[in-house]
């Protein structure tokens, strides 16, 4: 039917008939005629589209029109649950979807507001998802996409930021785009600005957290960038409220991770500021957060004493002592040979 060129409802219909057969598949996204069903449908409603009079669509053709963009979508976000964002599959199930909804928005259709949220959506995750493919693969180089490149995504951004039709329930993958498009560029003091301008809203402490899941999955994100950001969302979190003892200490964590690799300074200080925690609120902290700094502290003074820099492996070993007061597991007596052995080792009015 599809090759005979048919009239408009026809070949809706026969589209339609095609996405159910991977609506019902089981496993939607490894079936290998998706990409090929995908292909067909896509050539059709173009052609089909295209030689389309302008004109107002009658509510029979809205109805069959919605409810192949609702296969369109359910077909999109089934993809999505099964191989993210990343997947080539995901650009091209909903690339599906604007030819469709322009269409629609063309005309004087009644509910325009529903097509109009249905296409910014859209929008949104196209974009979402090309970034999500570029930092793949991009990944595990030290170069950036041209600036060609970089630039249409900043402009396909700006145009998901229209203020007229801007959607508040949408503005968190505007966002997210802005900051996957900063890591993309290598962008890392915009991209700082851009999240301390972000958590001034009121975000959430779920977007707040995913914020730093997204950093910390980019391989190429500075640690020092990194800790710049959890500190930020550490701060949002505390003033608005919403991190009690057992979720700061899995922040905690963050930080000190980030820092260690940066700058281990900040970590070590970190760690003091961690101790004065536990020494006021000892109950709010999980038990193995705190074996976890103990043994990471212990671990940091072993590295510094393989360097000879006993003084900083004195002083890391002492704190991680200090920590270990706070938790259900005392130094060995292996470790607090290893200690002696590092006090013998510090130059004498090294203190």
């Amino acid at each position: 039917a599809l090759e005979r060129k048919p009239d408009f409802l026809l070949c809706v219909d026969c589209c339609s008939m095609l996405l159910e057969a991977l609506v019902h598949a089981d496993d939607l996204a490894a079936d290998p005629r998706t990409p090929e069903i995908v292909f067909q449908v896509d050539a059709a409603l173009r052609e089909s589209l295209g030689s389309l009079p302008v004109r107002s669509f009658t509510q029979e053709e809205t109805d069959r029109l919605s409810y192949l963009l609702r296969l369109i979508w359910e077909i999109g976000i089934s993809v999505i649950d099964s191989s993210g964002f990343d997947s080539p599959m995901v650009l091209a199930v909903f690339h599906l979807a604007f030819p469709l909804l322009r269409s629609i928005l063309d005309t004087d259709v009644a509910d325009s507001g529903h097509f109009k949220y249905m296409f910014l959506l859209t929008q949104h995750i196209s974009v979402l998802t090309k970034l999500k493919i570029m930092r793949k693969q991009f990944e595990d180089t030290e170069s950036s996409p041209n600036e060609e490149v970089l630039d249409e995504i900043e402009r396909e951004i700006e145009m998901c930021k229209n203020p007229g039709q801007q959607n508040l329930e949408i503005l968190p993958i505007t966002w997210m785009c802005e900051i996957l498009a900063a890591t993309l560029g290598k962008s890392w003091d915009h991209l700082i600005k851009r999240v301390k301008d972000i958590l001034s809203h009121n975000t959430g402490s779920k977007f707040a957290e995913r914020i730093v899941a997204e950093l910390t999955a980019d391989k190429r994100c500075p640690s020092g960038v990194l800790l710049i950001v959890v500190q930020n969302v550490v701060g949002k979190l505390i003033t608005g409220g919403s991190l009690d003892g057992t979720k700061y200490s899995v922040w905690f964590r963050m930080q000190v991770k980030a820092a260690l690799i940066s700058n281990t300074t900040i970590a070590f200080n970190l760690a003091q500021q961690a101790l004065v925690a536990l020494k006021h609120a000892q109950s709010s902290w999980p038990s193995h957060e705190v074996l976890w700094l103990m043994r990471t502290l212990w671990n940091q003074g072993a590295k510094f004493a393989e360097k000879r820099e006993f003084l900083q492996a004195k002083d890391w070993c002492e704190l991680a002592m200090k920590i270990s007061e706070h938790c259900h597991s005392k130094p060995t007596p292996d470790m607090m040979k290893f200690y002696e052995r590092v006090l013998a080792k510090v130059p004498k009015g090294a203190d």
